[in-house]
């Protein structure tokens, strides 16, 4: 039995354990949706830009051994948010918390855990085009990115249901079952 306590519920009606997460009530279609739902940077950029799309993008950057992962690199947020970086670094429990999730996930859809260094590398590019593309010019340095060019990538600013739809589509042309 689970503690109610460390459950989220699901837009399905089903739960999660934070602490002891299922796979079994994991699945793709519930990842894409939720990270549809979630905006990047906190809500703090110029239109909303979907976890999803970003998750997209990442993909569409690596080769098609690391697609799976690239996808599903985020998907620990689709059951914790997209908690910004600052706030990450601050609560260590919550990234073994994130940690934990994203594990569990990727061993049901039978990949490797961490995430590969080549899917870093395109989620850092992505970052950079991020912040050119969606937030204020500032003159504080991004350490994360400093050295990184950024994704050359279209912007689509999908709204939530075609971000879904996105997500979904490309977990089935990587091969991932949106069923399971």
């Amino acid at each position: 039995m689970n503690d109610i306590n460390t459950c989220i519920q699901m837009h399905d009606g089903q739960y999660l354990d934070l602490l002891n997460p299922d796979p079994a009530v994991i699945s793709i279609n519930g990842i894409a949706f939720a990270l549809s739902q979630l905006c990047r940077y906190g809500g703090h950029c110029r239109v909303f830009y979907s976890v999803a799309e970003h998750s997209v993008h990442c993909c569409n950057l690596v080769e098609p051994e690391y697609k799976k992962q690239a996808l599903l690199h985020d998907a620990a947020e689709a059951f914790v948010g997209d908690i910004v970086w600052p706030v990450k670094r601050l609560v260590p429990a919550f990234q073994d918390i994130e940690h934990r999730i994203l594990k569990v996930i990727l061993s049901k859809y039978k990949m490797d855990s961490p995430i590969w260094p080549v899917v870093k590398q395109a989620d850092r590019e992505m970052l950079a085009a991020e912040r050119l593309e969606l937030l204020e010019e500032t003159k504080l340095p991004w350490p994360v990115i400093e050295g990184i060019e950024p994704a050359k990538v279209e912007f689509r600013f999908y709204d939530p249901i075609d971000a879904w739809l996105a997500f979904l589509d490309k977990a089935e042309e990587v091969g991932l079952d949106i069923n399971s």
